[in-house]
């Protein structure tokens, strides 16, 4: 998904009113509202923020706190803040710039100069963004380890020593804005956490177990952020990932440690709200579906998955009804043809269950050859003879094996209402009631108590 070239501007006032005034008197944008610093700094993680307008004029206001925060972070203090004072209050006017404000603009604000300001700001060049390489200084163990970002090659290397925005790795993960902060060493899929006292403790698994993958990411950070045969240089990358039934933002770029290479991921997780600012409807709907495709669709046929199963269909309705279908003599083709046949096998009887049913019912592949069809809101009657049309059309499918082989099935459905577990033991067992002779339907079509 790209995101629009209208620029993100992050208005920060725990007065909603004075957002929304703020929001019609800038140029074209897509303005962000935060209400405290810590929506802000949500949006800055998640979203590409060009610009920050934040309210300095109150003792209360979090303006100051945000521009704080955002100096502990070298990717975040390269964004311009634009800090509204009062004039009547010049502690505050050098408190905003003290704290790294690009510049201040007084309330109230005349409409044409906010607009003029807020425009010169985004067409002005780019500020330095130091968010190139990462390296560690070690005075002692890695738990008290210094991080910063060097500078590219076009500027002086700095100094190696502590510069007065660095923090520890170990803080790293108790500074409450990130879920995961961890090492993935150069030449391996091997994770580490970085401990309070500054071991580094090796993670069970590879790194992509994270995200509840069993094989590499098919955005991989790691090997993004550190390219084999090259010197680390500016190789930072990002992405977002659903895991855990949440959305999360990782970003990674390389760090040396005792002169090993490591990449270093940060992973934040984001809100929904920030989800629904950061992309339109349209954008929102596609990204859900691609998720949910990941999560709940076998790879493999195509049809909604065992996940999908536990997590998706609980409960079935008094109209609604089950199928528990396997195929019979499938480890024939296995042991017979080998497993790309019996993968293409499977692939056509999905296909047909698939093209049997109702966009309101669903296909699961329970296991195996053994496939779970929900039919919702069906009569009984239509309910048996639809399981008798899709045995028919299974055993007339042509399968693409030796001899023309054709494979049946047999199948035992049941009514509902009742927890879909249930309803699967009992359909289960009026399956094997089927197979004892192949290629047949049991049902029971009295209402389940």
């Amino acid at each position: 998904m790209e995101l629009m070239d209208t620029p993100f501007i992050l208005l920060l006032d725990a007065l909603a009113p004075a957002r929304a005034q703020l929001a019609r008197q800038l140029p074209a944008c897509r303005a962000l509202h935060a209400e405290n610093c810590e929506e802000a700094l949500t949006f800055l993680h998640t979203c590409p923020v060009s610009l920050v307008l934040a309210d300095c004029t109150r003792p209360a206001s979090q303006g100051p706190q945000l521009l704080a925060r955002m100096q502990l972070e070298p990717a975040l203090s390269a964004i311009p803040v634009l800090a509204l004072v009062s004039l009547e209050n010049e502690t505050a006017v050098e408190q905003a710039y003290s704290l790294g404000a690009f510049d201040t603009i007084a309330v109230p604000v005349l409409p044409a100069v906010l607009y003029r300001r807020v425009l010169n700001i985004l067409h002005a060049p780019p500020l330095y963004r130091p968010a190139v390489q990462g390296r560690l200084w070690q005075p002692g163990p890695l738990g008290a380890t210094a991080l910063f970002l060097c500078q590219p090659d076009t500027h002086p290397a700095p100094a190696l020593t502590v510069p007065p925005k660095a923090f520890t790795l170990s803080q790293l993960g108790t500074l409450g804005l990130f879920h995961t902060v961890r090492l993935i060493a150069s030449g391996s899929r091997q994770a580490f956490t970085v401990t309070a006292d500054g071991a580094l403790q090796p993670d069970d698994g590879p790194c992509y177990m994270f995200w509840d993958h069993h094989a590499p990411c098919d955005i991989c950070l790691h090997t993004d952020a550190i390219k084999p045969g090259e010197p680390p240089c500016a190789h930072a990358a990002d992405k977002f990932e659903f895991a855990h039934g949440r959305f999360y933002h990782a970003f990674s770029c390389p760090v040396t440690v005792d002169g090993q290479s490591y990449s270093m991921e940060i992973v934040r997780s984001v809100p929904e709200r920030a989800l629904l600012d950061l992309c339109n409807d349209a954008d929102l709907s596609h990204m859900m579906e691609e998720f949910n495709e990941k999560l709940y669709v076998d790879s493999l046929t195509r049809v909604y998955n065992r996940r999908y199963y536990d997590e998706r269909v609980p409960f079935l309705g008094p109209h609604d009804a089950l199928a528990m279908l396997d195929l019979d003599n499938f480890k024939t083709v296995n042991d017979q043809y080998g497993h790309a046949a019996g993968d293409s096998t499977l692939q056509a009887v999905a296909a047909v269950l698939l093209g049997s049913v109702r966009k309101t019912d669903a296909v699961i592949r329970y296991g195996g050859d053994e496939f779970v069809l929900v039919f919702r809101d069906i009569p009984p009657d239509v309910f048996a003879a639809k399981l008798e049309a899709i045995r028919h059309t299974i055993g007339q499918t042509p399968l693409g094996l030796p001899g023309g082989m054709r494979l049946t099935a047999s199948v035992g459905g049941v009514m509902g209402p009742g927890p879909t577990s249930s309803l699967v033991r009992r359909a289960d067992a009026l399956m094997y009631c089927a197979k004892e002779r192949r290629n047949r339907v049991v049902v029971d079509l009295s209402p389940a108590h």
